[in-house]
């Protein structure tokens, strides 16, 4: 993959003095709190998007999305 210098976005100094001083136990958790609020808004827009699907077929689609993406 290219990455094209102009596209990438910086953080802001405060944002990145406050992520500099979590520690890595902090930051674990921020990391899973975001894997987790990203598993609900999937789950939000599968079972919008497909009302008619079963738990489990929503369940499918979350894990598909979130593993390898959403095409």
């Amino acid at each position: 993959m290219i990455v094209d210098p102009r596209r990438i976005e910086l953080l802001d100094p405060i944002s990145e003095a406050a992520l500099r001083a979590l520690t890595p136990a902090q930051k674990w958790d921020l990391a899973n709190r975001m894997v987790i609020e990203a598993r609900q808004s999937i789950t939000h827009i599968v079972r919008t998007d497909c009302p008619d699907w079963s738990d489990a077929q929503v369940r499918a689609e979350v894990i598909r999305r979130m593993g390898r993406g959403s095409s």
